[in-house]
């Protein structure tokens, strides 16, 4: 992400899986998926890499 509309993009693309909010961190460079159920990480991938970027790592915090 390098700018305030690849921010925008990524999120709306996470935001749209169901009962999934993401946030992402311009900044940081990375985004925060909250969701209800256990979490799909190859669904989350995909959806990164559907709106045109490329997920480098997977950390997990409980």
């Amino acid at each position: 992400m390098t700018c305030q509309n690849c921010q925008r993009h990524v999120e709306n693309a996470l935001n749209a899986m169901t009962d999934t909010l993401a946030e992402a961190d311009l900044s940081a460079q990375k985004v925060t998926v909250w969701t209800k159920a256990d979490a799909d990480e190859d669904a989350i991938r995909q959806a990164i890499r559907d709106a045109g970027y490329l997920p480098l790592r997977t950390t997990e915090k409980e």
